[in-house]
């Protein structure tokens, strides 16, 4: 485990207080080298309000889902099978350790949410869309 002053930890812990200070109401707890943002999302005042959790290992992509309303898993809706949401083509672009997931992330989550609303609506997922290994994806 990393002491508490490593390059990891002390990143984390930065994401952590920009995730906080942007979404204030957002639960943030760093452990070594993870760190895990847990709140409610609601991507218009239309819309409903989605629970979300981000868990990110430091040096790794994202993962986000969705803990409320539960949503099961389907290719048309850009959803891994386990749950987690497709936010972008990682083989195009990487997730980099640059990134910042209160200005970078979060957009991206609440632009899913519209498609995913959007997807309840038409019966068509009308975002951008990725081609992922043993799953087949429709055409927007």
């Amino acid at each position: 485990m990393p002491k508490s002053g490593g390059l990891a930890y002390r990143s984390l812990v930065v994401q952590g207080y920009a995730v906080r200070k942007s979404y204030p109401a957002f639960r943030v707890k760093v452990s070594g080298e993870r760190l895990r943002c847990e709140g409610n999302v609601c991507p218009t005042s239309h819309s409903n309000k989605y629970r979300i959790r981000i868990d990110y290992h430091y040096g790794s992509s994202p993962r986000v889902r969705i803990v409320t309303p539960v949503i099961e898993p389907r290719p048309e809706i850009h959803m891994y099978r386990d749950g987690t949401l497709c936010l972008y083509d990682w083989r195009e672009q990487p997730w980099l350790k640059s990134y910042r997931l209160h200005d970078t992330l979060m957009p991206w989550i609440a632009e899913w949410l519209l498609y995913y609303e959007a997807f309840l609506l038409t019966g068509k997922w009308l975002g951008p869309e990725a081609q992922h290994d043993g799953e087949k994806r429709l055409s927007a």
